[in-house]
């Protein structure tokens, strides 16, 4: 049967009970579950009957096995075990989602749950592990195609397991990650849902989509990290279109109004040249503002994240990612309550377009105020803040404009040795360069996003 597989988390409803889809040639006789001798299974669940009703030919949808588990489901004369229900997540996007940092200690001491599982790239379901994604090891050869290889042991960390056990502490049930990411690859052509008719082993936009119609057609949301590849000559302006483009797909093809958290690109030294960073800034800028554009979507910045090579996170940077990108996404699905779960730190204004700049009164230079939402506490910084800038129009010129950076609850306070006429033209930028050191965070440790050109027309 298409939709149901061994080990597999199935998507919860509203009722806390489960809701999928499935195939079937043959029509489904009495459907039953009850739970497996397990420490995990909830003593009061007995087990019972499911509700099956026809969708359309061939096309059934389950529902009415309770949140928890490990159940084991009959339909008919088929028999599938080891099944939790909770929520389910797509990882999807490029490198730093597929885990390309070392393993640290805190990964080779990690102990499995068996209530918080992946479904790997072999089509297989079982607990989940800091490794999520071995590209050798794929079902569907577009990972092979892309030039996927085997990982070694100690290698592979990315932020999906932290994000999966955040989100089983907040929920309190169990959670699945259908793994889909793939290191190097942009979104005009790996991610392109226009291919999508290549088939799951050419083209991963499809690939991913046939892995959620395998697994009950049903998730929760999506974490997507990825857009570094789209910073080159000829993708970097297209991207919130080709974001935008993919997000629709996906609330079309998977989940109507799909929550997706994504992460805006951070640092790297892989490519310093003065084109490549303003490729990768304009990536970055229109990632902080693709939330205007497309509804139900936040944004986590990475930029304070400490790297494990040129352009990878390290392992510990990625347990902090994935945390903070599962409050976001909790606060994005389930709201506020009690848990004080926040959508992620975001720019509120900035005192430029009224002319409201302040003037420090001995300098007669200008200060700028940006106010920040979203906080945990207030902002703050290790050592004095830093990677606020202005930028001249004169390519020949250092920046060198702001000389004091203050932080005050949710303010930023921007001491520039200029008058306002000097600044006309200028524009200011937070993490100016594809490795400017930015150090601003709230008091949780979740960082400001990286942002600019914002125009300083006074």
């Amino acid at each position: 049967m298409k939709g149901i597989k061994n080990g597999m988390v199935m998507q919860r409803n509203e009722h806390n009970v489960c809701d999928i889809y499935f195939s079937s040639s043959e029509k489904p006789g009495m459907v039953t579950y009850r739970p497996e001798n397990s420490s995990l299974s909830h003593s009061d669940i007995t087990g019972g009957s499911a509700t099956v009703k026809a969708v359309s030919n061939e096309t059934y949808r389950l529902t009415g096995i309770p949140v928890g588990g490990p159940y084991t489901l009959t339909i008919g004369s088929e028999c599938y075990e080891h099944i939790y229900v909770g929520d389910l997540w797509i990882l999807a996007g490029q490198s730093n989602m597929e885990g390309c940092a070392k393993l640290s200690r805190r990964d080779f001491d990690f102990i499995p749950r068996e209530d918080v599982r992946a479904l790997y790239l072999c089509n297989d379901w079982a607990a989940a592990r800091p490794s999520l994604h071995n590209l050798g090891s794929s079902f569907y050869q577009v990972h092979i195609l892309l030039g996927g290889t085997p990982k070694p042991d100690w290698w592979g960390a990315g932020p999906g397991l932290s994000f999966a056990l955040s989100m089983e502490a907040y929920t309190g049930v169990p959670q699945g990650l259908i793994c889909c990411a793939h290191g190097g690859t942009n979104l005009a052509e790996h991610w392109n849902p226009r291919y999508k008719d290549e088939g799951p082993h050419k083209n991963l936009y499809a690939a991913m989509v046939t892995r959620v119609q395998e697994n009950g057609n049903r998730v929760r949301g999506m974490f997507w990290y990825q857009g570094c590849s789209d910073a080159e000559e000829l993708l970097h302006d297209k991207y919130t279109d080709n974001m935008m483009d993919f997000v629709d797909a996906c609330r079309r093809d998977i989940a109507e109004d799909l929550p997706v958290v994504q992460v805006q690109i951070g640092r790297t030294i892989s490519r310093p040249s003065r084109k490549y960073c303003d490729w990768w800034k304009c990536i970055q800028e229109q990632q902080r503002l693709l939330h205007e554009k497309v509804e139900n979507l936040d944004t986590v910045a990475s930029v304070t994240k400490c790297l494990d090579d040129a352009i990878h996170l390290d392992s510990e940077g990625q347990w902090q990612l994935g945390a903070e990108a599962a409050e976001a996404m909790y606060h994005l699905v389930f709201g506020e309550d009690s848990r004080g779960c926040l959508a992620a730190p975001r720019l509120e204004r900035y005192w430029l377009d009224n002319c409201r700049c302040e003037i420090d009164p001995l300098s007669e230079y200008v200060v700028i105020k940006l106010k920040y939402c979203n906080l945990h506490g207030s902002l703050t910084a290790q050592g004095r803040p830093m990677g606020f800038e202005v930028i001249s129009n004169d390519p020949e010129q250092i920046p060198q404009y702001v000389y004091k950076i203050t932080l005050e609850q949710d303010t930023v306070s921007l001491f520039l040795s200029a008058t306002p006429d000097m600044l006309s033209g200028c524009q200011l930028y937070y993490g100016y360069a594809p490795d400017c050191p930015c150090n601003i965070t709230d008091e949780a440790g979740r960082a400001i996003p990286v942002m600019g050109p914002l125009s300083l027309n006074l």
